[in-house]
């Protein structure tokens, strides 16, 4: 396979040379040898935009493998192309790419880990130890023989838009009069709204190589601790530039934000009922957009020869990843729900409802073991990014008629 060749650069420590680490715990880049102390904003853009080529679109063009020059001990090695932060195989020094300061992947923020590496592996441990509901889904070999094969801190691109959600909806809504007789009069009007939605910093991760679903389900993380773009917050980390395409992850923004500016529509009818949806129309104006990174410690355990991922956000702690189900243990949970409701069916002459009742039951109770151990799930709206109140601009409605309705 062709390879390109990267040029790096060492994090070193000032006064000895020897490698920078940053240490989540202080803040604060270490030095193994010296046990000096720097502050990351003080490791700046100066020094490492020298190796950077003037055209950052020439990322665009590299296969996904490069060669890798090791600015500490000059070894070469064969890394992802994307990778804009890693440790030499060989002397084990920290190391930043050129492509970490050029033109088009040049980031804007970042977030620092503030969660350490034993603090992930606790948190794995916990996350399905600590329930008891998990220890009994679980397969019995998985807590006993799954282990950690890799744990790794990365650093993983994002996009942070703001934005203006601007809608308009029509809805029949209703009021409801009671009545005598087992009847009611139900009053139906058109309502008419335009609103306005601002969102701030709505992420969309731009890693081809991390599933959507895995990153969104770590959110939210908080963005009062975004602060500058400095290389000094990368080493012992693993970072990487976006890969994806930004119209696909502007996309998804977008249609976050679009279900949440329809259903804070929704809930500003004046009157008690939603009914029928006649309009529903909303426009999505991007106002800014950020390159960011977010701290994201990734686990893999293997169990039966395959790899389990897990994620935790390295900033707040939250801990996913989906987890294996025992269908024998599922089968001794379900087996009696389904039973009870056919017994009762019997006794009291109704074998049908007790059938039909079993099996819904059944299948509610799969559905809820099914989402509460397999929480991974792609974010469907943008409710935590909105800000302030939603801007009801426009209103008005019409009366539209009366139904007598009787009730059920």
């Amino acid at each position: 396979m062709k390879t390109s060749e990267m040029n790096t650069k060492a994090i070193q420590c000032p006064n000895c040379g020897d490698t920078l680490y940053f240490e989540p715990a202080q803040g604060k880049l270490l030095c193994k040898s010296c046990g000096c102390a720097f502050l990351p904003q003080d490791i700046g853009w100066r020094d490492y935009l020298s190796f950077a080529p003037e055209n950052g679109n020439v990322f665009n063009e590299l296969p996904k493998l490069v060669d890798f020059v090791c600015a500490a001990c000059g070894a070469k090695f064969t890394a992802d192309a994307n990778l804009t932060s890693l440790r030499c195989p060989y002397c084990g020094g920290n190391i930043v790419t050129c492509a970490v300061v050029s033109g088009a992947a040049r980031v804007d923020f970042i977030i620092p880990f503030s969660c350490t590496k034993t603090q992930a592996v606790k948190a794995y441990e916990e996350y399905y130890k600590s329930s008891f509901l998990k220890r009994i889904l679980l397969p019995g070999s998985f807590t006993k023989k799954s282990r950690v094969e890799e744990i790794q801190g990365i650093y993983v691109p994002f996009w942070l838009y703001d934005a203006a959600a601007y809608g308009e909806a029509s809805y029949e809504t209703y009021d409801s009069e009671k009545r005598f007789g087992g009847y009611y009069v139900r009053h139906t009007y058109r309502e008419d709204i335009n609103c306005r939605v601002d969102f701030s910093l709505v992420p969309a991760d731009a890693s081809e190589r991390i599933a959507d679903d895995l990153m969104d389900s770590l959110e939210p993380f908080d963005t009062s601790e975004l602060v500058p773009f400095s290389v000094g917050y990368l080493p012992g980390f693993m970072a990487q530039r976006y890969d994806t395409d930004p119209a696909e992850n502007k996309k998804r923004a977008v249609l976050r934000m679009k279900e949440t500016a329809c259903e804070k529509l929704r809930k500003s009818i004046n009157h008690e009922t939603l009914g029928q949806t006649v309009r529903e129309k909303v426009n999505v104006y991007i106002t800014d957009a950020h390159q960011t990174l977010l701290p994201v410690w990734m686990l893999t355990t293997l169990w039966k020869d395959r790899r389990w991922t897990f994620s935790m956000n390295g900033q707040t702690g939250a801990f996913t990843g989906d987890l294996p189900i025992s269908l024998f243990k599922t089968l001794c949970i379900v087996l009696p729900i389904f039973l009870a409701p056919l017994v009762a069916g019997v006794i009291l002459d109704y074998p049908f409802y007790g059938i039909f009742g079993g099996a819904l039951l059944c299948l509610y109770v799969l559905a809820r073991i099914y989402l509460f151990m397999k929480p991974v799930l792609k974010a469907s709206d943008a409710k935590r990014y909105a800000k302030g109140e939603t801007d009801i601009y426009e209103r008005s409605e019409e009366y539209l008629r009366d139904d007598i309705v009787k009730r059920k």
